[in-house]
């Protein structure tokens, strides 16, 4: 290995975080996070968390909505990938 690799805690606890922000309550009561690591991060790397929502659906008074979501490293290359699922409540929007 060319550096000291990052354990995949820290990206999960970007794209946690950045799933809160975004659903705010709706992701404490019925978000759900899935993903794969798909390449290491190495230190010095710097990474950016993306998404795109895949689906939205109604559920009661609120959206579900389904992303994909993935870190990259600054070259561009996915290091982690996988689905995010959260509650958007009309309040929230």
């Amino acid at each position: 290995m060319r550096a000291t690799v990052a354990q995949g805690r820290y990206p999960l606890a970007l794209i946690f975080e950045e799933m809160l922000k975004i659903f705010e309550r709706g992701w404490l009561e019925g978000g759900s996070l899935l993903v794969d690591l798909v390449k290491p991060i190495f230190a010095g790397d710097t990474i950016t968390i993306r998404g795109i929502i895949k689906k939205k659906t109604m559920e009661h008074i609120a959206s579900r909505l389904v992303l994909d979501v993935w870190v990259e490293n600054h070259k561009g290359e996915k290091v982690m990938a996988g689905e995010a699922i959260g509650l958007l409540h009309p309040d929230d929007e």
